[in-house]
């Protein structure tokens, strides 16, 4: 008798002509991993984010940072670029949905940036929206320097995103404007100095 597979994705450092995102079947029943393929072409996949209709987007940390839409083929390793647009800053390190899957948030930890990307109806992602740029810094000399957008995370109706920032301890808070993709600030919950917020999640 066979077990369930599931196919994970994972993100990876690599120069474009080499394989940066690998592909392992899961086996559901021992959690033994199984090579499943790899793909190149994209420079420094660091973070990965799926669709539910499919489309996987990979934020690149190379050439002043992008978010890359593909489409998977039907054999692990092999897929289609359907294109990519900036990320509104270097060292993009997060993507995350909205919880209808129309808007993507990008976290861009080398210029504590971050902003919203539509996704189309062929899964291609449309012109970006503004940029939203975080300023100040923290307690620690090297990591807190300057800003360092880490993460993003929508609420459960969508309506409100919070990014937490490294560099300078604070959950930022913002609405979405639907017809633009503005990130609008909401406010900011302020952390421990030094504690440098990397993560958060929001409970049901």
């Amino acid at each position: 008798m066979s077990h369930p597979q599931q196919l994970l994705l994972a993100g990876a450092y690599a120069a474009a002509d080499e394989p940066g995102i690998h592909g392992f079947w899961l086996d559901e029943a021992s959690g033994a991993l199984r090579p499943a393929g790899a793909l190149a072409g994209i420079a420094n996949p660091s973070f990965l984010a799926a669709h539910p209709a499919g489309e996987l987007y990979a934020a690149s940390e190379a050439d002043g940072g992008s978010v890359v839409a593909l489409r998977l083929a039907a054999a692990p390793g092999a897929a289609a670029i359907l294109g990519r647009q900036p990320a509104g800053g270097d060292s993009p390190c997060h993507l995350a949905f909205d919880p209808a899957g129309r808007w993507l948030a990008v976290a861009n930890y080398g210029s504590g940036t971050a902003r919203l990307l539509p996704r189309g109806p062929d899964g291609a992602l449309g012109p970006p929206g503004p940029i939203a740029r975080h300023s100040g810094s923290g307690a620690h000399p090297e990591r807190q320097e300057a800003p360092h957008a880490h993460a993003c995370a929508f609420s459960a109706d969508g309506r409100l995103v919070v990014v937490a920032d490294l560099g300078i301890d604070r959950l930022m808070l913002y609405g979405v404007d639907e017809a633009t993709g503005a990130l609008l600030p909401r406010g900011e919950g302020r952390c421990r100095p030094g504690a440098g917020p990397r993560h958060m999640a929001w409970h049901p």
